[in-house]
C-alpha cells in the first residue's frame, strides 16, 4: 500500500480498495487493522465506516483550514516586525523615510 491517501476519504482510517488475492472490494481500517470484504459487509459496519469519512473528512478540512490561517497570521506577524517588510513612511520633514535608518550595521547581519 504506497498512497492510502488516494484509497479513501482523506482524515479517515477506513480506505477501500480492490483486494488482490480475492479479486473482491475491501474496506480496511489502518488504525486496527481491521478488514471486511464487499460479501461480510453489515449494514452496521457500513453505517459505521460511512460516519467516520464523514467524520475524518471534516476534520481533514479543518485541519487544512487551520493551518492556512497559521500561516497567514504567521506571514502578518513576520512582516510586521521585521524592519526590512515595513512601508516607507513620511517623517515630519516631508521626506521618505524608512526604519532601518535609527538601526545600526549589525541590526541587518542578524535578519
Amino acid at each position: 500500500m504506497k498512497d492510502t491517501q488516494k484509497m479513501g476519504v482523506p482524515g479517515s482510517p477506513w480506505k477501500m480498495y480492490v483486494d488482490p488475492k480475492q479479486d473482491v472490494i475491501c474496506y480496511h481500517n489502518f488504525k486496527t487493522e481491521e478488514k471486511i470484504f464487499e460479501y461480510q459487509m453489515t449494514d452496521e459496519k457500513l453505517m459505521e465506516i460511512s460516519r467516520s469519512n464523514y467524520f475524518g473528512e471534516a476534520w481533514y478540512e479543518a485541519d487544512g483550514v487551520a493551518r492556512l490561517k497559521k500561516e497567514e497570521d504567521w506571514e502578518v506577524h513576520t512582516c510586521l516586525l521585521c524592519p526590512l517588510t515595513r512601508p516607507l513612511t513620511y517623517s515630519p520633514s516631508n521626506s521618505l523615510t524608512h526604519p532601518l535608518t535609527s538601526y545600526s550595521p549589525t541590526h541587518l547581519l542578524t535578519h
